[in-house]
């Protein structure tokens, strides 16, 4: 446990000093709340640019942290378990071909 909460403390920290700095939440099924914005962002206002998975024991399914930018200019994260479902899904819908192959990547452990 102690090695997967190093391995995730260097992913943000790093993500961080790319300048993903904004925390995000999941908001209903197709939408982001930016924490510090207080808004949510709908689909066509983001887009994800980099799906990092998190190494470690994954009882309740794989665990990923997103890096997503807005149009607005924000760069946040958004760290959770579970979240390949629903974000495949998102990224499908925003036709982000491109975090689409990100995150086929990320799940293939590539």
């Amino acid at each position: 446990m102690k090695r997967t909460l190093n391995h995730l403390a260097k992913m943000v920290i790093g993500l961080h000093e790319e300048g993903y700095y904004y925390d995000f939440e999941l908001y209903g099924e197709i939408q982001l709340w930016g924490v510090q914005e207080n808004r949510p962002y709908v689909l066509e206002e983001i887009n994800i640019n980099k799906v990092c998975p998190i190494m470690g024991p994954c009882r309740n399914g794989a665990k990923f942290i997103l890096a997503i930018e807005t149009t607005d200019g924000c760069k946040g994260l958004l760290v959770g378990i579970d979240l390949g479902k629903a974000f495949f899904e998102l990224s499908r819908r925003n036709g982000n071909k491109e975090a689409k192959q990100l995150f086929h990547n990320a799940a293939s452990g590539i």
